[in-house]
């Protein structure tokens, strides 16, 4: 037996790991946009009424600045009223739990308080806008005087939180703020007690936007010469080319993608993991 087993041809083990054949595809990427963070002209009670993620026009009501807190009373009365939804906002609101359902990682449970304040947000549009749907209420109620209304300054998709990310570029990124590990941001909920030019929410005011992450000097040659490549983003599985740029900075090399679509998909996140997709993978 012995004899035969040191003649025979041994077999090499192999370890077989479960996860995707492309894994090293996969990137952390930063989120560059155009925003504008927007400032309180007054101190008090901040209440929200347009929706986070969506288009707003110049000129649209954003936020009421309460400097009693007599207006948070009247919201909370509005909520304890029966309200109706439109099949808009029924729509609206499936549509936010299916993509929240589908995305979900248990890894990622931060995600869980994105979609409390995103359903929040719808919730609390309904509620609001019924109460100051005529200024009327106001009157009666003593507070036409202490409520200062907020609009929107430009055009833009709404974000209600800051992370200090919005005025930086490429030459700003550093291999600590493109650490995940890193990254924290603020975010804003009706009714917290606010002081006179403390930030109150931000508008993405440009279409155009880009995702930097880092990357090793094999994959900046094999991408060197490509003009677009497939991105994945593995949140939704969604997929968009972006316009390939290659930049090196102090020893660190930046892989620069360019898209002219779905930023107001990803206009919540700043960091975003993503796959690129190239024919020679």
């Amino acid at each position: 037996s012995v004899v035969i087993y040191l003649r025979s041809e041994q077999v090499t083990p192999y370890e077989v790991k479960i996860g995707s054949l492309a894994v090293n595809n996969t990137y952390m990427a930063v989120a560059l946009r155009e925003e504008t963070v927007v400032q309180a002209d007054t101190s008090g009670y901040v209440n929200y009424y347009a929706r986070e993620n969506e288009k707003v026009a110049t000129g649209s009501m954003i936020y009421t600045i309460d400097a009693t807190g007599k207006l948070a009373d009247m919201l909370v009365g509005a909520d304890s009223e029966e309200s109706s939804l439109t099949d808009e906002d029924l729509s609206e609101l499936k549509t936010s739990i299916a993509d929240f359902s589908t995305s979900f990682k248990e890894t990622d449970y931060s995600d869980t308080y994105r979609f409390k304040y995103d359903i929040e947000g719808t919730v609390l549009k309904l509620a609001n806008y019924k109460v100051l749907s005529s200024l009327d209420n106001l009157n009666q109620a003593n507070l036409s005087d202490s409520v200062q209304f907020g609009y929107a300054p430009e055009s833009g998709v709404l974000v209600y939180s800051t992370d200090g990310y919005e005025s930086l570029g490429i030459d700003d990124l550093n291999e600590e703020l493109m650490n995940p590990e890193n990254y924290t941001k603020h975010q804003f909920h009706s009714n917290d007690l606010i002081g006179e030019g403390d930030n109150t929410y931000k508008l993405i005011t440009g279409e155009n936007w880009s995702l930097v992450t880092i990357i090793d000097e094999e994959r900046a040659a094999s991408l060197a010469e490509e003009g677009f490549v497939k991105v994945k983003f593995l949140k939704n599985g969604y997929e968009s080319f972006g316009a390939v740029s290659i930049i090196r900075q102090d020893a660190v090399i930046y892989l620069k993608l360019d898209f002219t679509n779905s930023m107001i998909t990803y206009a919540t996140d700043r960091m975003l993991e993503i796959e690129l997709i190239t024919d020679e993978d």
